[in-house]
């Protein structure tokens, strides 16, 4: 019931018996941890971080936050191929 109530899409398992909502960009920053100044390919992207991340997680959310980032304008997109575009990381996610 908890679970229902919460207005976040992200649930990671935690300690592999808690289930933990987590807002939406959660994930942003590392992320952009991964982005390179060269474009590269959104599918090579998501597998390098899934490949290194502890965290399982859809592909499919992975390519949602990314088009969001591109759309706050944190990250250049050209077709199928994403780079920085920020100028630093803290742009990404900015503290208010």
């Amino acid at each position: 019931m908890r679970l229902a109530s919460e207005s976040k899409n992200l649930r990671l398992l935690e300690g592999g018996k808690k289930i933990a909502q987590r807002p939406d960009d959660y994930l942003d920053q590392a992320l952009y941890n991964f982005l390179q100044p060269a474009f590269q390919k959104i599918t090579r992207l998501t597998h390098q971080y899934l490949a290194r991340s502890s965290e399982k997680i859809n592909e499919s959310f992975l390519v949602w936050r990314l088009k969001k980032m591109v759309s706050s304008g944190a990250v250049e997109q050209q077709g199928e191929m994403v780079r920085t575009f920020a100028k630093s990381a803290d742009e990404v996610n900015p503290q208010d």
